[in-house]
């Protein structure tokens, strides 16, 4: 009689391959959520940021995990592109009012 071994991980099943890493989905998430606070900066990172996330969600449909965050990178990384924009267009107001 053989005794089964108890550090033996596979019980008589099938390995399940490990999902493939998805950081594009991740950079996008942390991108778009640091260009929210750092609103100045975020017409050059709300941008990058909204890319990174179109590409996270293509590989999420094709399985790849965090399709979530790749959605909240493109939302983050939407409205710092509007903050950072907005800011850029009232400063460029402001200055032209006669300033120094």
């Amino acid at each position: 009689m053989t005794v089964p071994n108890p550090f033996d991980s596979s019980n008589g099943l099938p390995a399940v391959p490990a999902p493939k890493p998805n950081g594009i989905a991740v950079a996008s998430f942390v991108l778009g959520l640091i260009s929210v606070p750092l609103f100045p900066l975020g017409w050059i990172l709300g941008p990058v940021a909204i890319l990174l996330g179109v590409t996270g969600r293509r590989n999420a449909k094709g399985g790849a995990p965090y399709g979530a965050q790749a959605t909240w990178g493109l939302v983050l990384g939407g409205t710092g592109s509007i903050l950072g924009i907005g800011f850029f267009i009232a400063g460029s107001m402001l200055g032209s009012k006669g300033g120094i």
